[in-house]
């Protein structure tokens, strides 16, 4: 019997099974019994339902329109309305055309940018004639442009059409002025959104079409909602929840259903990553100190939580550790790419990162040359993908993965590092086992002095990013 397996005559089938029906015993019950309180928890919900609903299209055109011109609001309702929702002057608002004072934004404006408070709009259509008649008027084109960098948040925008529906020389006129306008922008700010397309709106067989297709790809993008503003986060929680939506209906357990598979899966990673690196014996306790501590359960029970971080993170280290006990092969590498591809598509550069540096620490520190694929396969993963992510000025699918998004980048209040506070959190998340880190860093500084970290030694340089993080 391996040192430290306490279960005699167990195998890892018999701790997985046993560690895993502990694990939904603590997880599973009243799972939707609490209601999602949590701003967090509420935002992420939304934006998963609306990624099952139809796509929003935002018409701003003018209230009281020429004689004989069709709105565009009406005939993107009669042409699109199966695929797409559109939301016209008439639901934004009271009906009644009011003539702007000069200097001041169109009532339609003014409306449109108050009906998006609050609400994720997938699209927006601006009929020029809503600006100056004169395409050349620069001071007109300047304010078309702030408007549109307003209208679609600046930094990840919102697709935005221009339609001019007065002829074809004044759509060649208008997407000229446009452009020279938009180059001026871009020359005095580091970011700007994409200039729109301009669509000729007096052709009605070609606008539907061409405002579908530009609308349309924004459909599958995780919107999140916070405070009024919108930003596109890493899609793969927010789909993991709209398909769970779709299967069982919206509810609250339906929400919190992905977390808690994948808290259960975690746990499952855990007894067969301790049962490979020592025993099933040590794979069984440090399943059962797992499922028993409150902040797992707190995390899968969320459903806004770190958990899809952590659990592919341990994938791809997982991927090492088979890798030095096993040696080179599919098993290996399918970890470490399956963990990868988890972390980008739901902590974006940020999770990938995280794993390639740690790998690549962790083989430079014990120095050993068995790792160079890995690290070297990591390493040009992290640096395609950076440059696809980083590089384009303009929104592509990738722009989602970016490292950090508006919304995040405030600092966390200093107190939140004061040391009382993280010893508290420490301890809430590892009680009742709480008692038993003293001797667990006395075993792993006695493992350092006489170099047996072996094939465990990945997870332990672990903690040296985990200790960082907490303290940042």
């Amino acid at each position: 019997m391996k040192r430290g397996d306490t279960i005699r005559g167990s195998g890892t089938g018999a701790s997985l099974i046993a560690v895993v029906l502990l694990g939904a015993g603590l997880v599973f019950p009243g799972l939707g019994d609490h209601g999602l309180s949590d701003p967090w928890e509420m935002r992420q919900s939304y934006s998963a339902q609306r990624m099952n609903e139809a796509s929003v299209i935002q018409v701003i055109e003018p209230l009281a329109l020429p004689e004989k011109v069709y709105p565009t609001s009406v005939l993107l309702k009669e042409e699109l309305g199966e695929a797409f929702t559109v939301v016209g002057p008439a639901e934004y608002t009271n009906g009644i055309p009011v003539k702007a004072k000069k200097g001041s934004a169109p009532k339609e404006l003014v409306e449109a940018r108050r009906y998006r408070e609050g609400r994720l709009v997938h699209g927006i259509v601006l009929d020029a004639q809503l600006w100056s008649d004169a395409p050349g008027d620069s001071e007109a084109m300047e304010d078309l442009v702030e408007t549109i960098g307003d209208l679609s948040n600046t930094f990840w925008q919102i697709p935005c059409v221009l339609v001019e529906r007065r002829g074809a020389a004044r759509v060649s006129a208008l997407r000229e002025a446009l452009a020279q306008t938009w180059e001026k922008a871009r020359e005095s700010h580091e970011r700007v959104v994409p200039m729109p397309s301009v669509i000729d709106g007096s052709l009605r067989d070609s606008i539907s079409s061409a405002i579908g297709g530009v609308v349309g790809s924004a459909h599958n993008r995780a919107w999140f909602l916070s405070e009024k503003k919108i930003t596109v986060l890493p899609f793969l929680q927010t789909k993991i929840m709209a398909w769970s939506f779709e299967a069982f209906g919206v509810s609250e357990f339906s929400a919190r259903l992905p977390s808690a598979l994948l808290g259960i899966f975690l746990l499952g990673l855990v007894v067969w990553l301790g049962s490979l690196l020592w025993s099933p014996g040590v794979g069984f306790w440090a399943g059962v100190v797992l499922a028993t501590s409150p902040l797992f359960v707190l995390q899968s029970r969320s459903v806004e939580g770190d958990l899809f971080h952590t659990v592919f993170l341990l994938v791809s280290l997982a991927g090492i550790a088979v890798h030095k006990r096993k040696g080179e092969g599919g098993l290996s590498w399918l970890l470490l790419l399956v963990g990868w591809a988890g972390l980008f598509l739901s902590t974006g550069l940020y999770g990938l990162m995280v794993s390639v540096v740690c790998i690549m620490a962790y083989a430079f520190v014990i120095q050993d040359r068995g790792l160079l694929a890995p690290v070297v396969m990591g390493g040009a993963i992290l640096a395609v993908l950076g440059s696809l992510v980083l590089v384009p000025e303009q929104w592509t699918f990738l722009s989602h993965f970016t490292f950090m998004q508006p919304l995040f980048t405030d600092r966390r209040p200093d107190e939140v590092s004061h040391f009382d506070v993280i010893l508290k959190q420490a301890g809430f998340g590892l009680f009742p086992w709480v008692g038993l880190l003293p001797f667990a860093f006395a075993n792993w500084g006695d493992k350092a002095e006489t170099g047996g970290f072996g094939d465990s030694g990945i997870l332990q340089w672990l903690f040296v990013y985990f200790a960082v993080a907490v303290l940042l």
